[in-house]
C-alpha cells in the first residue's frame, strides 16, 4: 500500500513493487490509509513524507502502529528530509533516504521482514494474506 506518494514517486515504487512480486495500491489521504490497512491486510505500507510539517503523515503512521488490527504490517518511509530517528520514534520500520534505486527498495523490503534480499518472491509470497 502506497500512502500520500506524489505521482511520479507513486509511479517509481509501483515499478520496483510489481519487479519484486508485489502489487501497489495508492491510498490518495492518511487517514484513508488507516481504514483500508484494516481491510485489506498489505504486506507492507510506504509512505513519502517531504516536509517537516506533514503532521497528517506522521499521525496516520503512529495511527497505524497503535491499532491491534495494523500494528504488525511493516511500515517503510521515503524522504528527502533527514529525520530518521523521528520516522523511527513515530512507528516506521524502516527510513529511506532520497534517491530511491531498486537496490534501496529491496534492502527496505528485507530490512522490514517483507523478503530475504536472496530469494525475494518466495519470502513475499508466503507473507502475502
Amino acid at each position: 500500500m502506497c500512502v500520500e506518494l506524489d505521482a511520479d514517486f507513486f509511479y517509481l515504487i509501483r515499478s520496483f513493487a510489481e519487479r519484486s512480486g508485489l502489487s501497489a495500491e495508492y491510498v490518495n489521504r492518511g487517514m484513508d490509509a488507516l481504514a483500508q490497512a484494516k481491510v485489506s491486510h498489505p504486506v507492507v505500507v510506504f509512505f513519502e513524507v517531504d516536509h517537516p510539517s506533514q503532521h497528517p503523515a506522521w499521525n496516520v503512521l503512529e495511527g497505524l502502529k497503535a491499532d491491534p488490527v495494523t500494528r504488525d504490517i511493516p511500515v517503510v518511509l521515503f524522504s528527502w528530509l533527514e529525520d530518521e530517528q523521528l520516522a523511527l520514534q513515530k512507528g516506521a520500520d524502516v527510513f529511506v533516504r532520497k534517491p530511491v534505486m531498486f537496490a534501496d527498495f529491496l534492502g527496505a523490503l528485507t530490512t522490514a521482514g517483507v523478503c530475504t534480499g536472496t530469494n525475494s518472491m518466495d519470502v513475499i509470497n508466503n507473507k502475502r494474506r
